[in-house]
């Protein structure tokens, strides 16, 4: 899910029209991107990516957010609007800033990811070839090192070394006519 809140030329401030030269050049710091986000975002969502593209002239910063279960629109929204609020008036007005979650079709890139939805079944393939489908958790006590819940097999450790991708396991529904 990407999001993107957009004003009317009508509500900004008579400053946003006169950016000044040092502005327009100046680029801004991941770590000041994260100052902010760390302000806003609570102890139940978490960073997953920040990407900040710094090429004239449509200078973009990307923040990607989870959460266990998800996050959705209105959530996403009320986030994006904050960081504005929080941002009005500064660097931050030279870039587009977009808010979005890494959505479902994503590659697993955290062993967070199962913890986070550890209601749904992955397909993790492994450095050996082979692949296993079927809930994920982390082993107790040991955040690097996952078990996982085949429908019709016992529960299976992996060290998360040896998976070379992760996915969530997406099943299509067929629809009656």
């Amino acid at each position: 899910m990407r999001f993107q809140l957009k004003r009317s030329i009508l509500e900004w401030p008579i400053s946003h029209f006169f950016i000044s030269k040092k502005m327009a050049t100046e680029k801004i710091k991941k770590s000041d991107i994260e100052k902010v986000l760390g302000e806003i975002l609570n102890s139940g969502l978490i960073l997953h990516s920040l990407r900040v593209s710094h090429k004239d002239p449509s200078r973009e910063i990307e923040i990607l957010i989870d959460k266990p279960g998800g996050i959705n629109l209105e959530q996403c929204a009320q986030i994006h609007r904050e960081f504005i609020r929080r941002t009005d008036g500064t660097l931050f007005d030279t870039y587009q800033v977009t808010f979005g979650t890494p959505g479902i079709d994503r590659d697993c890139i955290f062993p967070q990811d199962f913890q986070f939805h550890h209601d749904k079944e992955f397909v993790l393939r492994l450095k050996s070839g082979n692949e296993i489908s079927g809930r994920v958790e982390i082993a107790e006590g040991v955040s690097e090192r996952l078990k996982v819940f085949p429908l019709e097999t016992e529960p299976i450790m992996v060290d998360w070394k040896d998976v070379s991708s992760a996915r969530f396991k997406v099943a299509l529904q067929e629809t009656k006519k």
